[in-house]
């Protein structure tokens, strides 16, 4: 006890006499002044996410609001090209395409009210509501001369659209042949007039999107201006503390820093920490070290045991649902194995003889299956093997292998007796609990055949 004070005493000697700046007073004003860096951090960061929300607000509305003026070109450019093919055509397909779109799918309406919501009164809605307009002029020319294919097909007018019902032809194209009607039916969708009248809508839709370039832009530039004055403020402060902190580094890196930089990796690579630094880092070192090896070595002894078969060796259920989580393979091949009548040779030889054949078991397992294969006791004399491999391995080697096992266990000698081995097989690219039953029920189907065998699932 008086050797333990006269050692406290020493340390806080040596504390007192120690020359530079206190711990607890540098700690102290590098905390006052985080805090006000940070607080001016903080509000300039504020600021950067809300001029880039913004900002990010005004692009997606910029790709939305293309997107719409857009859609008024590609919807008209659609219902142009039904309108064309069944006119070609006759087929009544094409015509309810286009009907689908003029009344349901409604992209041209579409985008004048998303256009709408934030443009109004403006030139960019303006020049889609003229597209707008010149394509529902196009319409009655495109219903014109559907109305004329279908008099053309000799078609009951009354199964069509109303639209189409509402058509009256002239009485020179009611005159007109079944032929010249069709012809005509054409001819409407692409003479001159309905040509011009296309190019115009396109030229709306080219102006509406210069129009939302311009008032997008106008309105990018705002926020970029507000956020790069603010990005500009927050480097300034990130340089004033970094500044602040290679000063505070500088005083502190040799006893403090210095081992703690060291030290962390090696920490998190579970090894040993270097003894050096600071008096209470010198002791946290040794202590830290001490407490690693003795838990290392406990952990490695309960991983193995909570993870293996004490019996056998090989790896447990817990360790084959650990593998499941963890196995990486292009395909694997499960097999499940089963000593055959194995109650009756504990019930006859004894429960150490059973234990014995299993031990011998496994050990021919592992002569039979590579070094990479996977051997797992699920409970009792059930075993699982898992393959992997880069190619599917045929089912001839497998069996083979099952084969020499059987073999194998019926030749034994001395004081075990014989036995065999039932096994199912599934293949997969997952160690999944479906791959698990697939094969169980293949294992079952060789017991049912007469043990002493494999079956591969389907």
């Amino acid at each position: 006890m008086e050797k333990t004070e006269e050692g406290t005493k020493k340390t806080i000697s040596f504390y007192k006499t120690e020359k530079g700046i206190p711990l607890k007073t540098m700690t102290l004003v590098m905390a006052a002044v985080t805090v006000i860096i940070s607080l001016l951090l903080i509000i300039c960061v504020f600021f950067n996410f809300r001029y880039y929300r913004e900002l990010k607000k005004v692009s997606e509305e910029y790709v939305k609001w293309e997107n719409a003026a857009l859609d008024m070109q590609k919807a008209s450019d659609y219902l142009t090209e039904e309108a064309r093919t069944f006119a070609d055509t006759g087929d009544r397909t094409f015509l309810d395409n286009y009907f689908r779109e003029a009344k349901e799918t409604r992209r041209r309406e579409n985008a004048i009210a998303l256009t709408g919501e934030l443009f109004l009164e403006t030139q960019v809605l303006k020049r889609l509501n003229d597209a707008m307009k010149d394509s529902v002029d196009l319409m009655n020319v495109e219903y014109y001369s559907m109305r004329l294919r279908v008099e053309a097909d000799g078609a009951d007018p009354a199964s069509f659209p109303e639209e189409l019902q509402n058509v009256a032809l002239s009485q020179e194209d009611l005159a007109l042949s079944a032929d010249l009607m069709r012809s005509k039916s054409q001819e409407l969708l692409f003479d001159k007039a309905y040509r011009d009248a296309r190019s115009k809508i396109t030229t709306n839709t080219d102006d509406c999107l210069e129009e939302l370039s311009a008032e997008l832009k106008s309105r990018q530039d705002y926020y970029s201006d507000k956020l790069n004055l603010t990005l500009i403020f927050s480097l300034v402060f990130i340089l004033l503390s970094i500044a602040f902190a290679l000063i505070v580094y500088v005083l502190t890196h040799k006893q403090v820093f210095k081992p703690l930089i060291t030290s962390i990796p090696r920490i998190e690579a579970d090894s040993p920490i270097p003894v050096e630094g600071a008096y209470e880092f010198r002791v946290l070192a040794k202590t830290y070290n001490v407490m690693r090896e003795a838990n290392a070595r406990s952990k490695n002894t309960l991983r193995f045991k909570a993870n293996h078969d004490a019996l056998t060796g090989v790896l447990n259920r817990r360790g084959f649902s650990s593998l499941a989580d963890n196995i990486i393979s292009d395909e694997i091949a499960l097999l499940i194995i089963d000593v055959d009548n194995f109650k009756h040779i504990n019930d006859t030889y004894g429960h150490v003889v059973g234990d014995s054949i299993l031990v011998n078991l496994v050990g021919i397992i592992k002569e039979n299956f590579r070094a990479d294969d996977r051997i797992c006791r699920m409970g009792g004399d059930e075993f699982v093997v898992v393959m992997l491999f880069t190619n599917r391995n045929s089912e001839e080697t497998i069996k083979k292998k099952v084969d020499q096992i059987n073999e194998a266990l019926k030749a034994i000698s001395g004081e075990l007796p014989p036995s065999t081995i039932s096994v199912g097989v599934a293949f997969g690219t997952e160690l999944t609990e479906e791959l698990y039953k697939k094969a169980d029920r293949a294992l079952y189907v060789t017991k049912n055949s007469g043990k002493c065998g494999c079956t591969f699932a389907e």
